[in-house]
């Protein structure tokens, strides 16, 4: 593909890889279901287990919200700014 359009071939590499994943994780969207609640693939059972392993899994946990308690513990939290050095 060197020449065409201009680029070289080693651009094209990155355009077709950089084009591929945008394509995958546009769709990945639709594709990958968020919880057990909602997936069509497995049976109640299953469903059943997986939400007792999460809320084992979890503990006191709170997912969904941000709120300003939440957010000054998120802000406060010493780990946070050890991983950015």
């Amino acid at each position: 593909m060197g020449g065409i359009a201009g680029y070289e071939a080693w651009r094209w590499i990155f355009i077709i890889e950089g084009l591929a994943t945008t394509v995958i994780g546009g769709l990945s969207e639709f594709w990958i279901v968020d919880w057990p609640e909602t997936a069509k693939f497995i049976t109640n059972e299953e469903r059943a287990l997986l939400v007792q392993r999460l809320s084992l899994d979890s503990g006191l946990a709170q997912m969904g919200r941000l709120d300003k308690r939440a957010a000054r513990r998120v802000f406060l939290d010493w780990k946070i700014y050890c991983g950015t050095l």
